[in-house]
């Protein structure tokens, strides 16, 4: 297997508030440096680090830059707000120059959020220029931190799901899932096909899947292709099952991909299955994840 690393992932140290402790996050340095460790230790992966340069021209609103981050940037507000990405590429340096934080070390969290508006009517709610209120503007939680370097660590982790298409190979502060939908069809645009209906001669893009087996519903993920028909989304989720049970969940969840005809396939792999994860509850073993993937391969053969 190929293992798509960028080092800029490393850099991204925070915190979270778990129950009613503030912790160091779980999702740590260390924890890619344990993934790399055990990865590397088998002659059957290889290990490619990528470096992406974030460059001068990082702003979001700098969409017609030659430079790399401008274009992985245009990849991402396809599906994703430009004026998000800019509080992500902007909020730690806006806090820090107001003295709110005095050093890379320290982490933003929100402390408030938006109030869902009683008429579904009225319109969103316009972003908050107070720098305290933007943050929960932006977030639903208090385990995705900001530290002086997420801003690199997001895109280098973009940069990721956009080589991973070019490869073929393998996969939040921004959907990889459907930057990797989005990439593909930027990358591969003689996959699309011409609308079979008389009164459109638009190109309909080719069938793609996305497999979700993270322990969560990837509601973000659903949301974005919703009224997409050529995207087929998948989600294991739910109930605190054993193996036995996802499994049978899981052949029909392939059953059903097949059924889709895609050309593309997507695997949001998400580990907080395993039976030691601090936040989930499956009962999902280290050899069951052999299993899971010997599911499909072994149908398609």
């Amino acid at each position: 297997m190929i293992v798509l690393h960028n080092p800029s992932g490393l850099l991204h140290s925070t915190v979270e508030l778990l129950g009613a402790a503030l912790i160091p996050a779980l999702e740590c340095p260390e924890r890619i440096t344990a993934i790399l460790e055990a990865l590397s230790s088998s002659s059957s992966h290889t290990i490619r680090t990528t470096n992406f340069d974030l460059g001068d021209n990082d702003d979001p609103s700098h969409s017609q830059s030659s430079s790399s981050s401008s274009s992985l940037v245009s990849l991402i507000i396809a599906t994703h707000s430009p004026a998000y990405l800019k509080h992500l590429s902007t909020i730690f340096q806006t806090w820090l120059s107001a003295g709110l934080v005095v050093g890379p070390d320290f982490c933003i969290l929100p402390e408030c959020f938006a109030v869902p508006r009683p008429d579904p009517s009225l319109p969103p709610a316009s972003e908050p220029k107070d720098v305290y209120a933007r943050v929960g503007y932006y977030a639903f939680d208090m385990s995705s931190g900001i530290n002086e370097y997420t801003y690199q660590a997001v895109l280098g982790s973009a940069n990721l799901a956009v080589e991973g298409v070019k490869l073929f190979g393998g996969y939040c502060y921004v959907n990889n899932a459907a930057l990797a939908i989005t990439a593909y069809r930027h990358l591969y645009p003689s996959t699309s096909t011409t609308s079979p209906s008389p009164k459109s001669s638009a190109p309909t893009p080719i069938p793609t899947a996305i497999l979700d087996l993270d322990f969560h519903h990837g509601n973000g993920t659903q949301s974005i292709f919703y009224q997409d028909p050529s995207v087929l989304y998948v989600s294991i989720h739910g109930r605190d099952d054993s193996y036995a049970e996802y499994a049978q969940l899981l052949d029909t969840a392939i059953a059903r991909i097949r059924q889709h005809g895609p050309r593309f396939v997507v695997v949001s792999l998400g580990f907080d299955t395993f039976e030691l994860d601090p936040l989930g509850k499956f009962g999902i073993a280290t050899a069951d994840y052999e299993s899971m993937a010997r599911a499909g391969w072994e149908e398609e053969e």
